[in-house]
């Protein structure tokens, strides 16, 4: 009895955060369109700035979704397409689905429904998930360079300081 109530306790949670999400994701798209129309009105701008800068703006509205999608689904995607669940699992902040994906293809840990969604993934836009992949890579390495440049201008400053103390 007492499994049943914390099943039961486990679903309805699992639902209400569902709903929570889905809420989410209609405002952000309500919000998405009346931007849209907002951009149609203003004065002195041809259409093609309008779709450019819409266009951006749909592009970063959906990796938003794709992140949110992977926290919130992470252990039914895990549990839906992969083999091991444990071993590369969906739902780490700040990634996203495709990159998921991506990354236990190549260690083969996905199950057939998983490279389904992987070859449909590659069908709306050819090696989506491997462009996801790339693209969290070159992110990452544009941090680590950054943080580089950043420690090398610290360094700098402090032999500056050690110089300056010394011959002062």
């Amino acid at each position: 009895m007492k499994k049943a109530i914390t099943n039961i306790w486990r679903f309805l949670l699992g639902f209400t955060l569902m709903l929570t999400g889905i809420v989410l994701l209609a405002i952000v798209k309500v919000v998405a369109i009346f931007f849209y129309f907002a951009t149609l009105k203003r004065k002195r701008q041809n259409a093609g700035e309008i779709l450019t800068g819409n266009g951006y703006m749909f592009k970063q509205t959906g990796k938003g979704y794709d992140l949110l999608g992977n926290i919130v689904g992470g252990q039914l995607f895990s549990w839906m397409f992969l083999k091991q669940p444990l071993q590369f699992p969906f739902g780490i902040s700040g990634e996203m689905i495709s990159t998921v994906l991506e990354l236990n293809f190549k260690i083969e840990n996905l199950n057939k429904h998983g490279i389904r969604l992987r070859d449909l993934l590659g069908e709306l836009e050819f090696d989506h998930c491997e462009k996801s992949l790339e693209f969290d890579i070159n992110k990452a390495l544009n941090f680590i360079e950054k943080y580089k440049k950043i420690q090398v201008k610290f360094e700098t400053m402090e032999r500056t300081k050690e110089f300056m103390a010394k011959y002062n």
